[in-house]
Parts: C-alpha cells; sequence; structure tokens
C-alpha cells in the first residue's frame, strides 16, 4: 500500500467529483450535512481558513461499481482519479452549493436545486456568527428564494464565481450597487472586496493523498481510521464499511437500493437504519461495539449466511412497514421511532404465521405505548435488545412478548395527563391521536377529506404533507388570556384538519369556529372531541376545563381502541 500527497486547487477536485473522475465507493456513509453547514463551509473558504486534505483511493485492478451520488445521476469520466475516501461530505456540499445539480425532475437534483448558495452582497461582516450570514441557500428561507426570483442585485449566485474572476459580472454588480439608496462608496467598495475574495475561494491549495496499490479491505482499513478520529462518523457508518469486501458489497448495495425506497424515503430511514437491522438479524443484537471481526462470515440465525439474512431483514422489514402504513404513520413526522420498526420486524420474522386479529391489537398498543413514553429515546441499543431478548426466550405470540417487555409505568393505560401536558404539535401525543383518528376513518371537518388522505398529501418537506395540527384554542387568543402563547400547545387542544380548514379557521375562537361549522361539518368535528357536548368550556375563559374535558375523553378513546379496559 503506497501513499502520495500534492497540493492540489479545490476547484479541480470540485470539478473532477462533478464530472465523475472522482468516484464514491460503496462503503461511503451518506450526504449528511444541513445548508448551515454548507454556507460555514464557504464562509471559512471566502476567509481563507484551511478546510482539511481529502483522500482518494486507487484500486488493484479495475475500478468498483461505485455508490449513487446524493444528487442527481451518476456520471463517470473517461479519466478516473480515485475513489473519495475522506472529504465526500465536503466536496458533495461544494458540488451542491456551486449548483452542478438543478434538475427540475429528478427529486436528487430537486434537493441541490434547494442547497444551492449565493453571496448576500447586503450582509456586513458576520464573522463572531455561529451561522454565517454572508452566504444563503436558496432553500434556507422563503425571503431569500423571493429575492432571487425577484433578481436582487446584491445576491450573487457562486455558480457565476466558480471559474474565478469575470470583470464583466463584476461591472455589471458595481453598478448596480452603487445605484441603490443607502449605498455609499465604503459600502460599495467593501461588497466588492468580498465579492472578489469569493472568486479566489476555491484557488485555495489542498492536500490530496491517493492510496494505491491496496486491496478492499485495505482501503476499508483506511477509511475506517481517518473516521475515528476528530469528528467522527456514527459507529453504525464506519463498521458498515466493512461490507465493502468479497460478496458482502452485494448486501451493501442492496441495502443501499433498499433505503432509497419512495415508502422509506418518506419515513426518513437512512443507511443506518438498515445496518442496524442488519446486525439485528445476522447478530441476534443491536449494538455494534460488540461485532466481532468475522461477523460477516459467521452464519447467523437458522444457520443463515449474511446474503440470506439480509433478505430475511428485508422481508419482514416490509411486512412491518406495512402494517404501520395501515396505522396512518405515513411520514416520518407521523412514525414514533424508525428503531421500533427493527424490533416490529424482528417479531414478524419469528411468527409461525399471519398475525390474528388479537396480535395487531398487541402490536398497535407496543408500538403506541412505546411512543408516549419514549422507550426508545433513551439507549436505542439497549432499549431494542430488551425486547429482543423477550421475543426469543418467549414460547407465546411475539406480539404478547412485545408487550410482556415493557416495565410497569410503560405499559399502564394512556392517561389524561399525557394528553394534557405541554408537547410539540407533531410530537408522540399527536402522532398516536393520528393513528386512532385513522382508525376511526375520521374525516377533516369542512372538506370531508379522509384524515390519512391528507396525510399523504401534499410535498414531502411538509411535516404532516396536506394535514397540519389546528390549535382549537388558538396561540394568539391565548396569549391575549394568559400572556404566554406557549399555553396553546397541548394535544387536547390540537385537532388534526387540512390546511384549508386551518386557514379558514384561523385566529377565531373556539367558541366562534364552532358557531361557523354546519351541521355535517359538527358531526365531523364531534369525532375529535369539539362541539356541543363541551358546552361553555368552548369560551376562552374556561380553556383549561376545555383541555382537562378533552383529554380525558381522548384518553379514554384511544385506551378503548388498544384494547386497555
Amino acid at each position: 500500500m503506497k501513499f502520495q500527497t500534492t497540493a492540489r486547487p479545490l476547484r479541480d477536485l470540485v470539478e473532477e467529483f462533478s464530472k465523475g473522475a472522482i468516484l464514491l465507493p460503496q462503503f461511503q456513509r451518506d450526504f449528511v450535512w444541513q445548508s448551515d453547514k454548507i454556507r460555514n463551509l464557504l464562509d471559512s473558504l471566502l476567509r481563507g481558513f484551511p478546510i482539511g486534505g481529502f483522500y482518494l483511493w486507487r484500486p488493484t485492478g479495475e475500478a468498483k461499481d461505485p455508490k449513487s451520488k446524493a444528487f442527481g445521476t451518476n456520471r463517470i469520466a473517461p479519466v478516473f482519479e480515485g475513489y473519495l475516501i475522506d472529504g465526500q461530505q465536503r466536496l458533495t456540499s461544494l458540488e451542491a452549493a456551486f449548483g452542478f445539480y438543478t434538475g427540475e425532475e429528478d427529486q436528487k437534483d430537486q434537493r441541490g436545486n434547494e442547497l444551492r448558495c449565493y453571496l448576500d452582497l447586503a450582509e456586513r461582516d458576520s464573522s463572531t456568527a455561529r451561522t454565517t450570514r454572508l452566504f444563503v441557500s436558496y432553500g434556507g428561507k422563503k425571503s431569500v428564494r423571493r429575492r432571487v426570483e425577484q433578481g436582487d442585485s446584491t445576491l450573487v449566485s457562486v455558480k457565476e464565481l466558480f471559474f474565478g474572476h469575470n470583470p464583466e459580472l463584476r461591472k455589471s454588480i458595481e453598478e448596480a450597487l452603487r445605484l441603490m439608496p443607502g449605498w455609499d462608496a465604503t459600502r460599495v467598495d467593501g461588497a466588492l472586496q468580498r465579492l472578489d475574495d469569493a472568486c479566489e475561494m476555491l484557488d485555495q491549495p489542498v492536500p490530496c493523498t491517493t492510496v494505491s496499490e491496496a486491496e478492499d479491505h485495505e482501503a476499508v482499513e483506511v477509511f475506517n481510521r481517518l473516521n475515528k478520529g476528530g469528528r467522527a462518523l456514527k459507529q453504525g457508518d464506519v463498521r458498515a464499511a466493512e461490507l465493502a469486501r468479497g460478496p458482502a458489497v452485494q448486501v451493501l448495495k442492496q441495502m443501499r437500493e433498499f433505503v432509497s425506497g419512495e415508502q422509506e424515503q418518506r419515513l426518513g430511514f437512512s443507511f443506518n437504519f438498515a445496518f442496524r437491522a442488519l446486525v439485528v438479524f445476522h447478530r441476534k443484537t443491536a449494538q455494534f461495539k460488540t461485532l466481532k471481526p468475522d461477523w460477516m462470515d459467521v452464519p447467523g440465525p437458522y444457520n443463515r449466511p449474511l446474503d440470506k439474512s439480509w433478505r430475511a431483514t428485508k422481508k419482514a422489514i416490509a411486512k412491518a412497514l406495512r402494517f404501520i402504513d395501515r396505522m396512518g404513520w405515513s411520514r416520518k413526522a407521523l412514525l414514533p421511532s424508525g428503531n421500533a420498526i427493527i424490533v416490529l420486524a424482528a417479531a414478524f420474522d419469528k411468527a409461525d404465521s399471519a398475525s390474528s386479529t388479537t396480535d395487531d391489537q398487541h402490536y398497535r398498543r407496543w408500538l403506541s405505548l412505546t411512543a408516549l413514553r419514549g422507550v426508545f429515546q433513551g439507549s436505542v441499543e439497549t432499549t431494542i435488545n430488551r425486547f429482543l431478548r423477550s421475543i426469543r426466550k418467549s414460547t407465546n405470540s411475539p406480539a404478547e412478548a412485545l408487550l410482556a417487555a415493557l416495565k410497569s409505568d410503560e405499559k399502564r393505560k394512556v392517561q389524561a395527563e399525557e394528553l394534557y401536558s405541554p408537547a410539540q404539535p407533531w410530537g408522540p401525543a399527536t402522532q398516536v391521536m393520528h393513528a386512532w383518528l385513522v382508525a376511526q376513518r375520521a374525516k377533516d371537518w369542512v372538506t370531508g377529506e379522509s384524515v390519512d388522505a391528507l396525510a399523504r398529501a401534499g410535498k414531502p418537506e411538509l411535516p404532516g404533507g396536506d394535514l397540519t395540527v389546528h390549535h382549537l384554542f388558538p396561540r394568539r387568543v391565548i396569549a391575549d388570556e394568559f400572556m404566554d402563547p406557549n399555553f396553546a400547545n397541548c394535544p387536547a387542544n390540537y385537532a388534526l384538519l387540512s390546511r384549508p380548514t386551518n386557514s379558514e379557521l384561523g385566529d377565531k375562537p373556539a367558541d366562534e369556529a364552532f358557531s361557523v361549522l354546519t351541521s355535517d361539518q359538527r358531526k365531523r368535528a364531534a369525532v375529535q372531541f369539539f362541539g356541543e357536548a363541551a358546552g361553555d368550556k368552548l369560551r376562552t375563559d374556561r380553556y383549561n376545563e376545555f383541555c382537562e374535558w378533552r383529554a380525558d375523553r381522548l384518553a379514554g378513546a384511544i385506551n378503548d381502541w388498544l384494547g386497555m379496559d
């Protein structure tokens, strides 16, 4: 194994990465940086700060099948420079920031489109700010999007700066700035200096180390060691790299294809989810640190080799996903825990036959109670293993085993206090309420559309799709009455309605909102315990009484649905 380090302009690496001369190996993790980190990377480059080195691997023999990139379709250049084994987050971020992927049809291109960046000449120096304001991203704020669409001269696409200085661009920007109100010569000169500095950002030489004459397992070892110091990857990302050798690489590819599926993407499943599930099925544990070096080569349960363990994992997860889909948990914001899905899949794998009606109710109860009690919010590995042991040891149905593994404070009935305590709009209580409403075939009060269908519709980035959380007693009304608008944030004050209905009811006080509903609309509202039965409790000065009253009825209804007498 040989290492050769040279200094190369960052611009060359970004361009080669975009054109496909630099590829990603299968063992690379997914792209995880958010827009603020991308903007801060640009800010570091603007100020001339070093951003670290990059590692490439030139494999022995022919190039292997590359991993798909975060945005767009893989391009492979005639000249192959190597696989990127350190620096993926930075190069992918720069690729997105400079707008290399801005397609209109491909969803991945759309995501890249949201991350493209602009130099904001209207901003002053913000070197003390945690997140730079000198750069903005197209999808960061609606105000930025509007400014871009209106042709704001103070926003300069960094894509126009990729190849360095452009005298014509600089001249046109200078002329526009000098005509703007409030822009004196000093301010214009300062903005132009930042523009000049931005044109030179990618001139920065960065150390690039090429690893050659290295076998697959040696490249994986370099990857692991590079990512164990400083800001380490998640342990699962590092251990998953071990799959990139021998026949296991095909399993690695299948796992990446699996989590890129439409439903898996809607639920926010990452590769780490698939890897943990595979480890659970192949080694009967959720703990990565206990894996031995030969964990992939030793047969798993039922004498399954790794590829059969993955097929069993995929099949069981598919069953679990069908189950939670029937519950209405069709989006990431509606799903309490992805780790609970792994346990549910293990239960389905253990079951000898299709689940009965009683089993289904037990699974619903277990999923709902673990959500409300935050069971999977602590030590995930320990929690998963607790339920796995119960499934393995039990001679009863796996559904009963899951309920038996709950602690006494976790298995108690749903309490009214849990729905009366302060909570985020899309928190566990709302998620369980949504599943209950789906089972009741609840509909929007005004439009008559089903709650389930509304949640499945709408843009991917919206938490509830076309479904939203409506405050029965609006925050503004509560602020006027109690000073603190956050008093309105409790599940007993939440109703799940369409966005148009939420907008139509707006900030109307609860009694006024009820008064404008028709007879049919009031029947649909009654399913969510909003109506005549509340009586005078719909008055703003009786807000607390209403929440106590409604929390008690919601808790009772959910307990009945879960079969908790």
